[in-house]
């Protein structure tokens, strides 16, 4: 098994610790970037935030302003509700935001906007006609290849032709043009996934890239939106396995998106609804029955993952999320390296590009990411389960089916609007999502970051992802220029 080291990083293992039982509750007003990323960032420790970004404006994300706001043409890729919850990347259906905003406000709540990943599979409403393809793909962000929590890296290294062009002829100057307002557009919407794309026209870096996380890279921004159903409730069948819960709750109202955990650092606003944070930290990983087999756990908490049958196509990663490949591929490009060196650096690169021939060969394989937890979420709310004969029976199947749950202490935050969390990569989490007493939508809006491979700065062991955030941040002056 292949595993960074090296330049790729040394190798370091996340070393138990004592654990934390609540978490801090911050006011965004008056926090220095330095101190954030000295208590918070750098010691791996959640917080919640009391305030916003400094000018994000949470108005315009509000049901009624959101499509006027990002004014979004494109076709998105929306969830269906399936076992009582989302997550599974199953039912999977296209719609225009408009559309989806309209659904959301005559009362469907079987709906639920997540990140946007392949669209191969991915059907429009007038064409499914009621039949959802039944993909089994969780609703990682994009990035399918590797299964990870985090953006896809495979089209990220597009180098961009000076603005200047010396050709004499004219119409291959204009088709160079254009062609780098699209990559320079591809790339932007890497940053800025649908339907937050336009944003790139209206946004200040500062929003692209809030000062209270300075220190750390932006990878992906992403609007969550969908509708609570006031006729949930918790599934329960003894004659299926696991008693059939799938990922039903026990709470009125409420959804779940699963266990599970990022491979990026997160910074969550809520804009209107309620969420609920369910929290293991990354030590509390070898106990929560992930899908995958654990390789190892980083002190920044990225946890990596062996590849085999339950993770066929899972791409290794190092200590800042970065995948291995893509970091051998950029050495490769751009540093001297001695023969030795160069070679090791090429098996790495061949040795997980084989990873897309299997995936070109076996085709998408029915299963939930390794990152997520096979424990059903109603697992985590006993206390809410009302039958206490239903309740007796799902402890007893705690009991034989996922005994180290009980070594866990989980911590539990309620998010409301106006409110952020921050959390950093590695950390597990089953987000309940509710409505409110005055607006049964739940609307929200989050960055992910590159999770930092050093406790004190730099953040980052070298230049990988400052040289990435540059080509993006290159891109959006490409669209300005040309009005785009």
């Amino acid at each position: 098994m292949k595993r960074p080291r090296g330049a790729e990083h040394p190798q370091r293992t996340l070393k138990k610790s004592s654990a934390v039982h609540e978490i801090d509750t911050i006011d965004a007003k008056g926090v220095i970037s330095a101190a954030f990323e000295s208590r918070y960032i750098s010691k791996r420790e959640p917080c919640l935030i009391q305030g916003l970004v400094d000018g994000f404006d949470l108005e315009s994300f509000r049901l009624d302003n959101v499509a006027d706001f990002l004014q979004c043409d494109d076709f998105l890729q929306v969830e269906r509700k399936s076992n009582g919850g989302y997550g599974t990347g199953e039912n999977r259906i296209r719609l225009k935001l408009a559309d989806l905003v309209e659904r959301l406000k005559n009362g469907d709540h079987s709906l639920y906007l997540t990140t946007q990943y392949d669209e191969d599979d991915c059907l429009s409403d007038d064409d499914s006609d009621g039949e959802f393809p039944q993909l089994g793909i969780a609703p990682v962000p994009t990035d399918t290849d590797s299964e990870l929590g985090s953006i896809d890296f495979d089209n990220f290294h597009d180098d961009f032709d000076d603005e200047g062009d010396n050709s004499d002829d004219e119409e291959n100057s204009a088709n160079e043009d254009e062609t780098s307002l699209d990559t320079a557009y591809a790339r932007v919407q890497e940053l800025l996934q649908k339907p937050l794309t336009n944003l790139c026209h209206t946004w200040p870096m500062e929003l692209l890239r809030p000062g209270l996380l300075a220190g750390l890279v932006p990878q992906q921004i992403n609007l969550w939106m969908g509708r609570a159903d006031p006729d949930s409730r918790l599934l329960f069948d003894e004659s299926q396995p696991l008693l059939g819960l799938g990922r039903s709750l026990p709470s009125p109202g409420a959804s779940s998106s699963g266990l599970h955990h990022d491979h990026a650092d997160n910074l969550y606003i809520l804009i209107s609804g309620k969420k609920r944070f369910t929290l293991f930290p990354p030590t509390d990983a070898p106990n929560l029955y992930t899908v995958g087999d654990i390789e190892k756990i980083y002190p920044s908490g990225v946890i990596d993952y062996i590849r085999n049958e339950k993770a066929p196509f899972w791409k290794h990663v190092r200590e800042d999320g970065a995948l291995v490949e893509q970091v051998a591929l950029w050495r490769l490009e751009r540093e001297s390296l001695d023969e030795e060196e160069k070679k090791r650096l090429e098996a790495v690169a061949a040795s997980e590009s084989e990873v897309h021939e299997e995936k070109a060969r076996l085709g998408k394989t029915k299963r939930d990411p390794p990152s997520f937890s096979r424990i059903p979420p109603a697992l985590l709310h006993l206390d809410d389960v009302q039958d206490a004969k239903k309740r007796t029976k799902m402890q007893r199947l705690i009991d034989t089916e996922f005994p180290r749950l009980k070594q866990c202490k989980p911590l539990q935050v309620t998010i409301e609007p106006g409110q952020m969390l921050y959390l950093p990569a590695g950390w597990f989490h089953e987000v309940s999502s509710f409505g409110s007493d005055d607006e049964p939508v739940h609307i929200a809006v989050n960055y992910w970051f590159a999770p930092p491979a050093n406790r004190s700065p730099p953040l980052y062991a070298d230049s990988y992802w400052a040289e990435d955030f540059d080509e993006t941040s290159k891109c959006l002056r490409v669209l300005h220029s040309h009005g785009r």
